[in-house]
């Protein structure tokens, strides 16, 4: 009877592997081995795993994550977003009172006279629905 050959537990390499060589010294588009032995030790991977994690990590940083567009927009296509953005006062007043809780306290005076700043009552109630409320006031002030 023929002896059985014992399988290898380790899986064959895909045909769509690469040869990595590392570089002597680190540099701004490489390490050399003994920085990947470090990375690999510190993070408690394996060095395969550290070169995955660093390829994942770049692909995030520099391809699109989102599908390409057919380009900038027709002047159709922004006629029709100007058509439905609100026009007139309604805009502008909103606009003022955003650009308001932007701005910084006056000179001299503390950042808690900010008509926004200082909402919070302190009995933790919702501090949002006092900035609305103050929005709302605001805004009907400026229509009449």
């Amino acid at each position: 009877m023929p002896a059985k050959q014992a399988e290898s537990k380790r899986k064959k390499p895909a045909a769509s592997s690469i040869l990595l060589r590392y570089l002597d010294t680190d540099s701004e588009y490489g390490v050399s081995r003994e920085t990947a032995t470090r990375l690999a030790q510190t993070l408690g991977l394996s060095e395969t795993q550290v070169i995955h994690v660093a390829l994942a990590k770049f692909a995030r940083q520099a391809l699109p994550q989102y599908e390409a567009d057919n380009g900038p927009l027709t002047a159709a296509q922004e006629k029709a977003i100007e058509r439905l953005q609100p026009r007139g006062l309604i805009k502008v007043t909103v606009k003022r009172a955003l650009e308001d809780l932007l701005e910084p306290a006056a000179p001299g005076k503390s950042a808690l006279d900010h008509p926004f700043i200082g909402c919070d009552p302190g009995d933790g109630s919702d501090v949002s629905g006092n900035v609305k409320r103050l929005l709302r006031e605001r805004f009907r002030k400026s229509r009449r």
